[in-house]
């Protein structure tokens, strides 16, 4: 039994990152983009600022994703124009950006809290309705191209 034990240690131990299972995230950023669609990656960071609430992403109004502080999520979409946005179900508003997703590419968003956002919500849900009227993307979260 020992020796057993031994021998299936020693075998792990060799054993680097890149032959263990992939996460569901890391598999579909590395599977092949489907013909003709595109891909989205959201990157979000690793943040103290509303680590709490996960950062809910939306393309074209239909929710797609939800992303944890430090989680990416990977999803393929039909090429052409899209409107893609990100919220928190703890403060009102949204931020939105706008592409044109080509068939075939791969666009990364990094999402990042709204640091604008963290004198409003001192003054509770009450702030956050003000935030939202007074800016056009608003919200708790926003979002920028790093890559594509």
């Amino acid at each position: 039994m020992f020796a057993a034990l031994a021998c299936l240690a020693t075998a792990c131990a060799g054993t680097d990152k890149s032959s263990l299972a992939m996460t569901g995230s890391e598999a579909a950023a590395a599977a092949p983009i489907p013909p003709g669609k595109a891909r989205l990656v959201f990157k979000r960071v690793s943040a103290v600022l509303y680590v709490g609430a996960p950062a809910s992403v939306k393309v074209n109004g239909n929710s797609v994703a939800s992303v944890s502080s430090g989680g990416t999520e990977t999803v393929d979409i039909a090429p052409g124009p899209s409107a893609v946005s990100v919220e928190a179900w703890s403060y009102p508003g949204t931020w939105t950006v706008n592409l044109n997703a080509a068939a075939g590419h791969t666009y990364t968003l990094e999402i990042s809290p709204r640091g604008d956002s963290f004198g409003p919500s001192l003054l509770g849900p009450l702030g956050g309705v003000i935030d939202s009227g007074v800016n056009k993307n608003a919200g708790a979260f926003e979002m920028k191209m790093v890559g594509s």
